[in-house]
């Protein structure tokens, strides 16, 4: 009989600690999800100004950011996991030529085009969308004018995976993100935009204060190809702000580029054409126009 007492008394004794245990790892998870959604708004990780020689304090964005590296970059029907931190060069390569452009009001904007089903933008540490989140904490939402300066990346990701009015995807299948996505928000910021070979037109445009997005293939940047931002050049340099952040460059065998500081980069004009440089994408705000955030009701 004392026996049977003995081991119901410590099955409760074990029931008691297992529920405090519960509620301690409830505890837990719920702390870490509030300082994960605090620390992606409020930590901008990489994100930083970077003064660009003759330029001037210029945002720059980090694809490999720790804040958003480890997010799946996909649309919803994929179930590849490819991160936003090896493939996300598009994106951010198009917020740091936007951040040139747009004040933290005007980045709003792009709020009014997107798509119809979906209340805002919404991303969460593991998926630029939420379409991949593994559901243990809640999706951020992007709602004020520091939220999109700090997180414009993960926008343009959510974006162009079919959060926009037309529901149009720009992450391609099998490869990067395409190139349209870059004429399409600058519309719909009401920018100018088009695509030009010549870099002639594109030098003129730099000191007339466009951004400049450029493709590069295979050579000292990349194995394959790869989105940066031309960001100044002069009689001797070529500036470049690249999206991917690292401190070396292991395929620039001839020491062609020069780190300023990590994500920015010079060229000699001398070497120019070892960069490999193939095509660039100018956007430039109208002088003549403003651009116009939607007041929404509360």
């Amino acid at each position: 009989m004392m026996n049977g007492i003995k081991c119901r008394f410590c099955i409760a004794l074990m029931m008691i600690a297992l529920l405090a245990a519960t509620a301690s790892l409830a505890e837990t998870l719920s702390v870490q999800t509030m300082d994960t959604a605090t620390a992606a708004e409020a930590n901008p990780g990489y994100s930083r100004y970077i003064d660009v020689p003759g330029v001037g304090p210029w945002y720059y964005y980090a694809q490999n950011d720790p804040v958003w590296d480890e997010s799946v970059y996909e649309q919803k029907r994929y179930d590849m996991k490819r991160e936003f931190g090896s493939g996300g060069c598009g994106p951010t390569s198009l917020a740091i030529a936007l951040s040139k452009q747009l004040t933290p009001e005007e980045m709003m904007a792009i709020n009014d085009h997107r798509n119809p089903s979906r209340d805002g933008y919404f991303y969460c540490p593991c998926s630029v969308n939420t379409y991949h989140c593994n559901n243990r904490h809640e999706p951020i939402k992007v709602e004020t004018a520091e939220d999109f300066l700090y997180n414009l990346p993960q926008v343009l990701g959510a974006y162009a995976t079919g959060n926009n009015e037309r529901r149009e995807m720009y992450r391609a299948d099998f490869a990067g993100t395409s190139i349209n996505l870059f004429k399409h928000v600058a519309r719909d910021y009401g920018l100018e935009y088009y695509g030009t070979s010549d870099w002639e037109t594109v030098y003129a445009e730099l000191q007339a204060g466009a951004s400049v997005i450029t493709t590069v293939t295979k050579g000292i940047f990349t194995g394959s190809s790869h989105y940066m931002v031309v960001a100044h050049a002069d009689e001797e340099y070529v500036y470049i702000l690249d999206p991917l952040m690292r401190t070396e460059y292991p395929n620039d065998k001839r020491g062609v580029l020069e780190i300023l500081e990590p994500g920015l980069l010079r060229a000699k004009m001398s070497d120019f054409g070892r960069l490999s440089l193939h095509g660039y994408y100018i956007l430039k705000k109208d002088k003549g126009i403003t651009i116009k955030v939607e007041a929404r009701p509360e």
